[in-house]
């Protein structure tokens, strides 16, 4: 029996350690909330071994729910960052060629997609290449 209770608490604490590993190194802010829950659900059941269930039922409720809960509004509601994985994974969904996407591009107004539309609307362009050296250089080019 206390054989079965050193590899809970080790799977515990593995549980812990991986989480913590994931809430750091993710790139993706929800992918960290992920790793922080899987945490907070290790932590909870290192109070049902100490025998408190009370807390930790008090730590699923309160922290993996409530919390939790919170700090993905949190993320849903506000900007992401343009330069962040999720923005640039957008950016390769739509190609250069359709209307400028003002709501998610690099720069709003300023985006090379607004660009290359209005070039391609006045001047016939069929690709950013041509506009090297008339409207942005080369490095530029090769940047976006």
């Amino acid at each position: 029996m206390l054989i079965l209770a050193y590899i809970i608490l080790i799977g515990h604490l593995a549980l812990i350690v991986w989480g913590g590993f994931i809430t750091v190194l993710a790139k993706s802010l929800v992918r960290a909330l992920i790793g922080l829950i899987m945490t907070l659900f290790g932590v909870a059941g290192l109070y049902f071994l100490m025998a408190a269930p009370f807390i930790g039922l008090m730590q699923i409720l309160i922290y993996v729910g409530a919390v939790s809960v919170l700090i993905f509004f949190a993320i849903m509601l506000t900007q992401a960052a343009s330069t962040g994985e999720e923005a640039q994974k957008r950016r390769k969904k739509y190609p250069t060629s359709m209307q400028p996407n003002i709501k998610e591009s690099v720069g709003g107004l300023r985006d090379s997609q607004l660009i290359f539309w209005i070039a391609q609307t006045i001047y016939g362009v069929r690709n950013l290449k041509e506009l090297t050296g008339k409207l942005f250089t080369d490095e530029e080019y090769r940047e976006y």
